[in-house]
């Protein structure tokens, strides 16, 4: 199960879960050494260079904001190559132009075939997946195919 969890399976973090002992670089690597994958340092590059991340690979992970932080985490689980994603907010601490940017790969990874299961409060993203499940108090109140902003507005406010 670990094995399948390691190789298959990547989770994006809303509290980041990077190793602060490690600069950014070693932060992304570390999962693909954990899978035996090959580590291609240009390719962790162009994958930071992606989503807009600006410091420095070697970085310390003290030295970044929260944003900065965010992309880490994300480019961790991207570099990875992973079938299936769980993102918990992936893009809460991030500006407005790197969230679009991210939201773009995932949605780009669900067409190459692979899942992305993510959680957000933001109704605008919500309404750009294929499916929103609405849950409320640890409920699912409903299940909505290509949602809408109204239609996810009017799922809110008709269970208050």
């Amino acid at each position: 199960m670990a094995r399948l969890r390691r190789e298959r399976i990547g989770f994006i973090f809303q509290q980041y879960n990077l190793i602060s002992a490690l600069p950014v670089f070693e932060n992304i690597a570390l999962q693909l050494r954990l899978s035996h994958q090959k580590i291609d340092k240009h390719q962790i590059d162009e994958l930071l260079k992606s989503i807009n991340f600006e410091p420095k690979s070697t970085a310390s992970i003290d030295s970044l904001s929260g944003g900065e932080k965010q992309k880490v985490a994300i480019a961790r689980v991207l570099a990875t190559d992973c079938e299936i994603i769980f993102a918990d907010e992936p893009t809460g601490a991030l500006d407005s132009v790197s969230s679009e940017k991210v939201f773009e790969i995932l949605r780009e990874i669900t067409n190459q075939g692979k899942t992305v299961i993510m959680v957000t409060h933001n109704i605008e993203m919500a309404s750009r997946t294929d499916r929103a499940v609405v849950i409320r108090d640890g409920k699912i109140q409903n299940i909505l195919s290509n949602p809408t902003e109204a239609s996810l507005l009017h799922e809110i406010a008709g269970n208050l």
